[in-house]
């Protein structure tokens, strides 16, 4: 409910129901809802070893160091790709000069910009959508069953 509280100036600032000016830098706490709707599910239901459980999760590296270096290495195999089969089509190599910049946070710099995307919406969602609500549907619906409602559910909101 908090989140919400703080989303709803920047909601109504961009709707154009208020006359004054909001900073779209709120938008980047709406990332950290899920995680919290996620913990305090799993407070209200589970109690501490609800809460810790999660929290174990997310700092669990062990096993998972190939997943890591596919997250990060992953989509810059993929950029590096683009960039070679855009060079192979266009005969020139792409301008690069306004890599990462976007309109919504003009002043943040590239590496603030991702570093800021990563934790709040990467970190802030993935615990509560994958990490608490697509493991406790799959205990009642199957893996795809449990994607899907979680997807659908993500999808709008």
């Amino acid at each position: 409910m908090i989140f919400l509280a703080l989303l709803a100036p920047l909601l109504t600032a961009r709707q154009g129901w208020v006359g004054w000016s909001v900073s779209p830098y709120l938008q980047f706490l709406g990332g950290l809802g899920p995680a919290a709707a996620a913990l305090n599910t799993a407070a209200v239901v589970a109690g501490r070893t609800g809460v810790l459980h999660i929290l174990r999760q997310v700092i669990a590296w062990r096993g998972r160091l190939r997943w890591l270096a596919l997250a990060v290495l992953g989509p810059l195999a993929l950029f590096a790709a683009a960039v070679i089969v855009a060079r192979a089509v266009e005969g020139t190599w792409p301008d690069l000069s306004h890599f990462g910049a976007n309109t919504e946070y003009p002043a943040l710099p590239l590496v603030a910009f991702l570093a800021a995307s990563l934790i709040f919406d990467g970190f802030g969602e993935e615990i509560g959508w994958r990490g608490f609500a697509q493991p406790t549907l799959a205990g009642r619906h199957s893996a795809l069953g449990a994607a899907i409602v979680v997807s659908a559910i993500q999808s709008v909101a």
